[in-house]
């Protein structure tokens, strides 16, 4: 009866996934609340080869408190800041030219918010911990895991993959620092693409937690 018991509860185990606690943890600290973590910087980068051509995507998205977001696409900037930006519920496209700011008003615009990254975290298929890796003096965590293909999703929904359908679950490897914050997290993309064998990632990088100022300006928004 015991061995049956013991044998039931590993089969549970296998079939609902492998949980740890250290990165429930991490989940519930990197929700953005008035009493704890007021803000960060994310490093969104799609490197690689897709369709036989050499890609190098890169979002900049700075959140304070979800009261400002501002999402810049550093490769497009010339002489100007263009930028876009989500503030009191409504999304401006924001343009600098001489010193001057034009704004423009996205009707009907969606925003899913930044917490469509770390929603990856509830939907881990496979889990396994890697040794730690140390880098320049500080030491991280590291997991490898298999993500629900569905999660990705809404993070891809903007990039040069937003028609790309997704053919299996999504493997990836995820870094956590010494505080408990995400440092970075990367996936295959390759591995679950149809005919695109060469090495695609997806890198999400976090940097600047509770150091983001929220960005002041002259007048009032329409």
């Amino acid at each position: 009866m015991k061995k049956k018991l013991i044998l039931l509860i590993v089969l549970l185990f296998m079939i609902t996934g492998c949980r740890d606690r250290t990165l429930d943890e991490v989940y519930k600290k990197m929700l953005i609340r008035n009493d704890g973590l007021t803000g960060y910087q994310i490093n969104l980068r799609i490197t690689g080869d897709y369709l036989q051509k050499r890609v190098n995507e890169y979002f900049q998205i700075r959140n304070y408190k979800h009261e400002q977001v501002i999402i810049r696409q550093p490769h497009r900037l010339t002489n100007s800041e263009d930028y876009l930006l989500i503030e009191k519920d409504k999304a401006y496209d924001v343009t600098s030219r001489d010193g001057k700011e034009v704004r423009t008003l996205k009707k009907g615009f969606k925003y899913t918010g930044t917490d469509i990254y770390i929603d990856i975290f509830k939907n881990i298929k496979e889990l396994t911990k890697e040794a730690d890796k140390e880098i320049s003096g500080k030491t991280y965590s590291v997991y490898k895991v298999i993500v629900n293909k569905k999660t990705l999703y809404p993070i891809l929904k903007d990039t040069i993959l937003k028609d790309e359908v997704l053919e299996n679950d999504v493997p990836g490897m995820i870094w956590i620092d010494s505080e408990g914050y995400i440092h970075k997290m990367t996936y295959a993309l390759n591995e679950v693409l149809k005919d695109n064998p060469e090495p695609l990632e997806l890198s999400i990088n976090y940097t600047d937690y509770n150091e983001i100022i929220p960005r002041k300006y002259r007048d009032n928004l329409d």
